[in-house]
């Protein structure tokens, strides 16, 4: 996904403030010659010197407040749970889904307005609030993090090497469930395929057997097979595929149960194939047609699912371009895209 749109969302609390155009236009300006110089981003705090016409140096601090620590937990939790949003934060991608986990978490990742940052500049106009030079610092950290998102997580409270080790920790510490015997159906056990399973060679026929516990799906037959010439541990091949199996199986459940769905308050069009049943994904967008817009609280209640099944759908629809976000928290709404 394109890093633009992180910077747009820095930049929004600033382009939105009517006191600030001057300021604005200025910085832009500002920035595009290169003035800005020596960005250094760390928890809670980003600086800048940003030079003038004048040539004289202006120094810029930015301050945010950090995400609270249980935030940061839950945030690692779920993430680790999700090979997708895990392989973002692991990659330094800060995408619209991570964004959203910070909403469901409690916090927001962004400024919402400017009161949630404290700024200061050197120049004579900075107590008079946000100066041309505070805002050409702005533009080039949105420059910065749209190309390495892992800046706004450092700034926000995280380093990279700090969330890729908390990330690791929380997948390896996953527990494991051992799948009661069963009856013997024939099928080669994982013991008799250790020796030997990581050369290069034919592929042996495996049965991958899924447990949908509580705790998660299980794939007890790849833990069994010990560990991936890359040095990953079995555990580690496991945990990875397994969010990827659980995605795959919500998704499923949710097209097995669309036959029980009630139309939503609008009738949709045919399908093309008179014979086929509309998909959950072409119900939604016809919905949001018919509605102009969709929360996850009326979907939850039309789906029968919990608001956070919603989301997730809801999320699917505008990761394809099919649904766009507006708004925030609990205000965020899904328009259909034109």
């Amino acid at each position: 996904m394109s890093g633009e749109w992180l910077k747009d969302r820095w930049l929004q609390p600033f382009l939105d403030a009517s006191d600030l155009r001057i300021a604005v236009r200025r910085g832009r300006v500002i920035n595009r010659k290169g003035w800005v110089r020596d960005v250094k981003v760390a928890n809670g705090i980003f600086t800048a010197e940003v030079n003038s016409d004048a040539g004289v140096v202006h120094h810029v601090k930015v301050r945010m407040d950090v995400v609270d620590g249980d935030v940061w937990g839950d945030v690692v939790a779920i993430a680790s749970d999700e090979a997708a949003l895990s392989g973002d934060l692991l990659n330094g991608a800060v995408t619209n889904r991570v964004a959203s986990l910070f909403e469901e978490c409690g916090q927001d990742l962004f400024p919402f307005d400017l009161r949630d940052l404290t700024i200061f500049c050197s120049c004579s106009h900075s107590g008079a609030g946000c100066c041309q030079h505070a805002v050409a610092a702005s533009f080039k950290f949105a420059e910065l993090i749209s190309v390495d998102g892992t800046l706004l997580l450092q700034l926000r409270g995280r380093a990279h090497d700090e969330l890729t080790a908390d990330l690791r920790a929380q997948r390896t510490g996953a527990s494991i469930e051992e799948e009661p015997p069963e009856e013997d159906l024939g099928v080669r056990g994982p013991e008799e395929l250790l020796e030997g399973f990581w050369v290069n060679g034919v592929m042996p026929n495996l049965v991958f057997k899924v447990i949908r516990a509580k705790e998660g799906e299980l794939l007890p037959i790849v833990r069994a097979l010990g560990a991936a010439p890359n040095g990953s541990t079995s555990n580690e091949v496991a945990n990875t595929l397994t969010p990827l199996v659980r995605l795959g199986l919500q998704r499923l459940d949710a097209i097995a149960e669309r036959a029980d769905v009630v139309a939503l308050e609008a009738p949709s069009p045919p399908p093309k194939d008179p014979n086929a049943a509309p998909s959950l994904d072409d119900m939604l967008i016809d919905a949001a047609r018919a509605r102009g817009e969709l929360t996850s609280a009326f979907v939850a209640d039309a789906l029968g699912v919990n608001q956070r099944d919603a989301r997730k759908y809801l999320q699917w629809l505008v990761e394809e371009g099919r649904l766009r976000i507006t708004g925030r928290a609990r205000g965020t709404r899904y328009l259909p895209v034109d």
